[in-house]
């Protein structure tokens, strides 16, 4: 199947995968999106950014399955 996003552990079995699978470089990816502990979460160096203006939990919802999709909007339309 055609997947639009991929996960990764880390960036560097991003740059592994790349170098053996060229294809995943147009792909929408994250790096460990499941943290289990606090000491595992890499919030200042991978994060998303979502357009959430104006503010509704469902216009953040919506958005970010758009960013793993990669077709974000950026108006703030849903």
């Amino acid at each position: 199947p055609d997947f639009p996003c991929i996960e990764f552990n880390g960036k560097e079995d991003y740059e592994r995968y790349v170098k053996d699978f060229p294809h995943i470089a147009s792909k929408s990816h994250v790096f460990n999106s499941d943290a289990h502990n606090l000491w595992t979460i890499n919030e200042a160096e991978n994060y998303l950014e979502l357009e959430d203006e104006p503010y509704s939990s469902d216009l953040v919802r919506h958005n970010f399955f758009e960013a793993l999709r990669g077709t974000q909007r950026k108006d703030g339309n849903i």
